[in-house]
């Protein structure tokens, strides 16, 4: 059986061989398997042939549309190509880019642990010197409270002066007076002993 023109008898001999496979398959005869080969060989061949007549078969405009689009195709290739290779050089553009950003901001973290780090000495100094500052403001009360109690002590003494200051003049006044009285009573006895004596 050949391969003519009609699909039928395509079908037909493509049934034929896949029988004859099964059959020698089930039988292992070596002239089974030897028909089979041959049959598989016939119908390469015979496929072949039909394709080519199909090509040559085809029509001129048909052949021009698929020329014409396989330069198409082959043209967006080479823009594609051309594409590809620009944006390989910007990625590799953006990779070093990335690179050099890399490298700034490792050593930007490096310097924000050096700066951190002398924060943390700083906010311990501030810490400390928190603490004396604490200290010497107890210590400012306590001598404001001291300097208060003196300055008590201090008036109570200003006022012990103006007591005895008035208590001395009161006993100066006092002094005086009873000085003046006995000075009068002693020149009068004195006046009264001298008319005694010229009487006498």
């Amino acid at each position: 059986m050949y391969i003519t023109g009609d699909m039928k008898d395509f079908r037909k001999f493509m049934q034929s061989v896949c029988a004859s496979a099964l059959r020698s398959v089930l039988t292992l005869r070596r002239a089974a398997l030897w028909r089979l080969v041959s049959a598989l060989c016939r119908l390469v061949q015979r496929f072949g042939a039909l394709c080519s007549a199909s090509a040559l078969g085809a029509s001129a405009s048909a052949l021009r549309d698929l020329v014409l689009e396989a330069r198409r195709f082959d043209a967006r290739c080479s823009t594609l190509g051309a594409q590809r290779t620009h944006f390989g050089a910007r990625r590799s553009v953006l990779d070093a880019w990335c690179s050099t950003l890399g490298a700034r901001c490792s050593t930007l973290d490096a310097q924000r642990t050096h700066f951190g780090a002398r924060r943390s000495v700083l906010d311990a100094r501030c810490s400390t010197l928190g603490a004396r500052r604490s200290v010497l403001d107890a210590r400012c009360l306590t001598l404001n409270a001291r300097r208060s109690v003196l300055d008590a002590s201090v008036l109570d003494a200003s006022a012990l002066d103006a007591r005895t200051s008035v208590l001395d003049a009161r006993q100066r006044s006092v002094l005086d007076a009873r000085r003046t009285h006995f000075g009068a009573r002693r020149a009068t006895h004195a006046l009264r002993c001298s008319v005694l004596d010229a009487r006498t």
